[in-house]
């Protein structure tokens, strides 16, 4: 969840809350940004909360830089107040949710010279006091075209954008107000999560597991451990290993951490030498071409 003030946004999708990457609060407190892993053909929301108030506020939600809905959040001196946006509203009776979808490619070139919305791959949630003036007896429908195309050669490739699913029922009351100024902006910047992890904003596969099966105490135990050599062998065609190439190789590298250590103990002052064993000593991590 995205903190700001008296106000927390965050995203589900399908249902469930998304973890958000890289958290970055403005210098004045008001906005705050992140990053959200997108699902193809998943349901998405936006959920807020608004703490004790006594001004009413609306939460007003683009995607992709295009208006998706509002919702009026009354004022309550006792208590907080949770608003949402689940889709575009079609009727007083239905919407369609929105949903995250593969972004459509096309080689016209047409599309080369118009430019993509900044917004595009983002959802914002502008919340904003607002003075509620009339409940309008009509609803006027919004432009529900959501989908995007972007050339082939457009540097979108491989990002999701919005689309809008079916129609689905929800009965909904509307108001119109007059908004008197933003009081807080959230920004859900989404990008599959294979890209993320690339651009390394969202953790490596695994790695919270790997950190979950490794306890301090183990950690502390490693570190008086011998060290783990890592060997790559390689086979003949038979898929044997080639003992004989193995033996040379082995024996070279011993040769050469002898001289190594032979040319330390010469160096060393003589009321320091001490006797050692000229055991191989080989080096944590080191990779040896037994070829």
């Amino acid at each position: 969840m995205l903190q700001l003030e008296k106000f927390t946004a965050w995203v589900t999708i399908d249902g469930e809350e998304t973890p958000e990457y890289n958290v970055e609060i403005s210098d004045d407190g008001k906005e705050a940004t992140c990053w959200i892993a997108s699902q193809v053909n998943k349901p998405f929301e936006v959920h807020w909360r608004v703490e004790a108030n006594h001004v009413a506020t609306v939460g007003d939600v683009r995607v992709d830089g295009k208006s998706a809905s509002g919702k009026v959040v009354h004022p309550s001196v006792e208590m907080s107040q949770n608003g949402s946006v689940t889709g575009v509203p079609i009727s007083r009776t239905q919407i369609r949710p929105l949903m995250f979808s593969a972004t459509e490619l096309t080689d016209d070139d047409s599309y080369l010279n118009v430019g993509a919305s900044p917004e595009l791959g983002s959802i914002v949630l502008e919340i904003k006091n607002i003075v509620i003036i009339d409940t309008p007896s009509q609803y006027e429908p919004k432009d529900t075209q959501f989908e995007n195309k972007v050339h082939e050669r457009s540097k979108k490739l491989g990002a999701h954008s919005a689309r809008l699913g079916e129609p689905q029922y929800k009965p909904m009351r509307y108001a119109s107000g007059v908004r008197c100024g933003r009081v807080a902006m959230f920004t859900f910047r989404y990008r599959p999560l294979d890209i993320l992890q690339a651009q390394e904003i969202a953790p490596p596969p695994n790695s919270s597991k790997r950190k979950a099966d490794s306890t301090p105490d183990e950690d502390d135990a490693n570190v008086d451990k011998k060290p783990t050599i890592l060997e790559i062998i390689e086979l003949d065609d038979d898929g044997n290993e080639d003992v004989e190439s193995e033996l040379k190789a082995l024996q070279a590298r011993m040769d050469i951490l002898k001289a190594k250590q032979v040319k330390k103990e010469r160096a060393e002052p003589s009321a320091k030498r001490v006797k050692r064993e000229h055991n191989p000593v080989f080096i944590q991590g080191e990779i040896i071409d037994l070829t």
